[in-house]
C-alpha cells in the first residue's frame, strides 16, 4: 500500500475553488515598495492604506488557514502608512518654514 505525501503550496483548493489572495473579495492591488516611494498623492496613499488594512482585518484568518503569508500585506500597509506620515511631516515643515 503506497502513501501519498502532501506537497505544501501557497494555494489551497476547496472543492473546485482555488483560494489565493487574487480571488478573495476586495483584494487590494499589489504595489511594490519602490512604487510606494514614488507616489506623492497623500489621498491615494491613504485610500490604499485603508484598503490594505480592511483586507487584512477581514481576511487574515482565511489567509493564515491556507498558509498564505500575511507579512507581505503588513509590509505594504506599513510602507503606505510611513509614506503618508512622511508627506504630512513635510507639509507641516514647509508650512512652518514658509510662514514662520
Amino acid at each position: 500500500m503506497s502513501t501519498l505525501k502532501r506537497v505544501p503550496t501557497k494555494l489551497s483548493i476547496i472543492g473546485s475553488t482555488v483560494i489565493s489572495p487574487e480571488n478573495l473579495p476586495n483584494s487590494p492591488p499589489h504595489i511594490s515598495l519602490q512604487k510606494i516611494e514614488s507616489i506623492n498623492n497623500k489621498q491615494l496613499l491613504k485610500k490604499l492604506e485603508k484598503k490594505y488594512d480592511e483586507f487584512i482585518e477581514k481576511n487574515a484568518h482565511i489567509l493564515s488557514l491556507h498558509g498564505i503569508p500575511l507579512e507581505n500585506y503588513f509590509e505594504i500597509r506599513d510602507a503606505l502608512s510611513l509614506k503618508v506620515s512622511h508627506l504630512e511631516r513635510m507639509e507641516k515643515l514647509n508650512y512652518l518654514y514658509n510662514y514662520a
